[in-house]
């Protein structure tokens, strides 16, 4: 059981959301603007509601983790499969592989791997097979893959595939939006014109490659066996492969790196000011985009989290507050005029020129993986200084493949 009551770390937000909000009540009902007090006050409840907030989504990724585990009180463990009984056997063998590499583990422990790993062969040009070899088994490497889900919220809500090779794709592309059918009379002959025809253009989604850098551990540290590298591994080089490539695939020009989506996305909605934005700047960006596009599944707002910051102050012609406070517990996302809200730190922050909101439907946003995460360790480079080195790579790229899908706003340049 987790260590954290979802439903209690909901209800702690709620409260500091509804804390926050009255003191922005008091304040419109006076007609004014916050005293500092009253903005450092507003500012520690949304702190609050945002650590609320990290902590049950941490809680939730864990339990999903933990599905095949038993709770710690009133349950009893489940019979062990064959199926669950190899995944064990091929972690413990990954693990030993990270500590001893490949001449520190049994043959048979090598063909567990290695038949149930995305890739494993040994780096070759030192004339040591010791040096480097790299291999995943398929359930680590799935979950290195869902971890990089949770960095800038773009990835959940695109439309992400893998793919067994990494050559450049073509990718067909349209907007029908504007075109509509006839009205056809008794024996009179359908509109046969070509100047009807779908207009078709084309997408290339070509794959670049992204690492982790070297991530250096001590001898001692992989010997300790009451120690879990192969969790802490799993954060710390997914972490970095999480943020560069969500960097990327937010603001990549497409020009020898991944498209990115604030950048290839059409323009919207200019701002008014170039360090504040309106409820009504944001209801024209959304009335931009198509109303075809505003109704998938993957329709959502996207901005950093200043700029979250200012939407959470904005009222509509009640004085009631647009921005809604979601549920960790229900998986419900928090929501702005109905449509939920994503955070990425890699948009730009509201200021001169920047593109500091995308809307439409980000499942036109496509990010292609080729094998998933991959794996090296160094052996025998590092041994001087008693260390072992460890890099995790991806070839991935993305591409939207409809600009008219998604709309840019964008501050005012002056």
């Amino acid at each position: 059981m987790a260590w954290y009551n979802i439903k209690e770390l909901d209800e702690k937000r709620a409260k500091a959301v509804e804390d926050a909000g009255a003191i922005l009540k008091r304040a419109n009902e006076e007609k004014r603007e916050l005293t500092t007090e009253e903005n450092t006050e507003w500012d520690a409840y949304h702190a609050e509601a945002d650590k609320c907030k990290e902590c049950a989504l941490m809680v939730s990724r864990q339990d999903e983790a933990d599905k095949g585990l038993v709770d710690a009180i009133g349950k009893e463990s489940k019979p062990e499969t064959p199926e669950t009984r190899s995944e064990k056997d091929t972690e413990k063998a990954f693990k030993r592989w990270m500590q001893f590499g490949e001449k520190g583990i049994t043959p048979e422990e090598r063909s567990l791997v290695q038949n149930n790993s995305v890739q494993l062969r040994t780096v070759s040009g030192l004339g040591d097979s010791s040096y480097g070899g790299e291999f995943i088994p398929t359930g680590i490497s799935g979950r290195f893959v869902e971890s990089l889900k949770w960095f800038g919220g773009l990835r959940p809500i695109a439309n992400v595939f893998t793919t067994a090779g990494g050559e450049s794709m073509t990718i067909p592309t349209t907007d029908d939006t504007g075109c509509t059918g006839e009205l056809v009379g008794l024996n009179t002959d359908v509109t046969d014109d070509h100047t009807y025809d779908v207009a078709t253009n084309s997408a290339t989604l070509a794959t670049y490659k992204f690492s982790s850098m070297v991530q250096r551990v001590p001898v001692e540290l992989l010997q300790d066996s009451a120690f879990d590298v192969a969790a802490w591994l799993n954060k710390a080089l997914v972490t970095r492969l999480g943020r560069i490539s969500n960097a990327y695939e937010t603001t990549g020009t497409g020009s020898s790196q991944p498209g990115g989506v604030a950048y290839q996305a059409s323009s919207g909605k200019t701002f008014a000011s170039t360090t504040a934005i309106t409820a009504l700047e944001i209801y024209d960006l959304i009335h931009e985009v198509d109303k075809a596009y505003r109704e998938s599944p993957s329709t959502a707002l996207m901005q950093h989290d200043s700029t979250l910051k200012a939407m959470k102050k904005l009222v509509d012609e009640n004085g009631a507050y647009i921005w809604r406070r979601g549920s960790i517990a229900d998986k419900a996302p928090d929501t702005f005029d109905g449509y939920p809200v994503v955070t990425n730190c890699d948009m730009a922050e509201l200021g001169a020129g920047n593109t500091a909101m995308l809307f439409g439907d980000f499942s036109y946003f496509w990010i292609r993986l080729v094998q998933g995460v991959q794996m090296v360790r160094f052996g025998e480079k590092y041994m001087n200084t008693l260390q072992i080195g460890f890099l995790a790579w991806v070839r991935s790229g993305s591409v939207l493949t409809n600009t008219s899908a998604v709309k840019k706003g964008a501050s005012a340049a002056s």
